[in-house]
């Protein structure tokens, strides 16, 4: 799982603490698409298709031989992002993304752990 959650969430954390005009849009458009390019290249990975029988949960042959989709499915994460906040109308709140590099830098502002 954790080849799916660096795909959705690797080029969101970076693009909201590096580029000034990341934008909501580009946020969840990033997201989506890292998201699902990562779970269809694993439900046609050698994960989950193997030749032989036991060696995964299908028997046949996988469409590619990438165990590891990340290769294809977070370049995908940034490359819809940019896109995303490229054509969307809204505008970044630069106070936002002076309030996240300090914390993203300093940890000013980051509260402790809350108990429940």
């Amino acid at each position: 799982m954790t080849k799916v959650t660096a795909s959705a969430n690797l080029p969101i954390i970076l693009l909201t603490i590096f580029w000034k005009r990341f934008n909501t849009t580009g946020a969840v458009t990033g997201m989506l698409v890292g998201l699902f390019s990562a779970l269809i290249l694993v439900a046609i990975s050698p994960n989950v298709w193997a030749p032989e029988a036991g060696a995964a949960i299908f028997v046949g042959k996988p469409l590619i031989n990438l165990t590891n989709p990340g290769i294809i499915s977070i370049p995908l994460g940034f490359l819809s992002a940019f896109i995303g906040t490229l054509i969307s109308n809204k505008k970044a709140d630069q106070k936002k993304f002076d309030e996240i590099l300090v914390k993203a830098n300093t940890g000013i502002g980051i509260h402790g752990p809350v108990k429940h």
